[in-house]
């Protein structure tokens, strides 16, 4: 019981309690100089000793332009990438003709009966002769006379 008595303060670690102390009195004759005391603060010299015309030439260190670097190569490799499958697609899509079997992007498989300007007429049922009119640009792939056939 003891313990439960006891004031939190005294339990406190002697760290904790010197942190919230006061700060200790400077010495009166230290105080800013003429110089510190002009508008905009104190001026400091570079760590280089010089006049600060150095710190423009370390800016520019080789090594900064490797991330830049790396990024343009990324976005280089995209961008390339893209219009080349845009391109292969355009191909596709310009030697559909018919009787080619084709899926949609929709999932549907269908035989091309009708090749129009902008759309295709889809054959995608024999038995009831079901047909579907649909845009050139639903055509997700050309189906090979392999994977019709099974």
């Amino acid at each position: 019981m003891q313990a439960a008595t006891t004031p939190i303060a005294a339990r406190v670690p002697l760290f904790l309690a010197q942190q919230d102390a006061p700060p200790a009195p400077q010495d009166p004759t230290e105080g800013p100089t003429a110089r510190e005391a002009e508008p905009g603060g104190p001026k400091e010299k570079p760590a280089d000793g010089g006049d600060g015309a150095g710190a423009a030439a370390r800016g520019l260190d080789p090594m900064s332009f490797i991330p830049i670097l790396l990024i343009l190569v990324f976005v280089f490799f995209i961008w390339n990438n893209q219009r080349r499958e845009k391109k292969q697609r355009q191909q596709m899509l310009s030697a559909l003709k018919k009787g080619d079997r084709v899926l949609t992007v929709g999932g549907i498989y269908g035989t091309i009966t009708d090749d129009r300007e902008n759309d295709l007429v889809l054959k995608v049922d024999e038995q009831s002769n079901t047909k579907l009119h649909v845009s050139r640009a639903a055509i997700q792939s050309v189906q090979n006379q392999e994977q019709a056939q099974s």
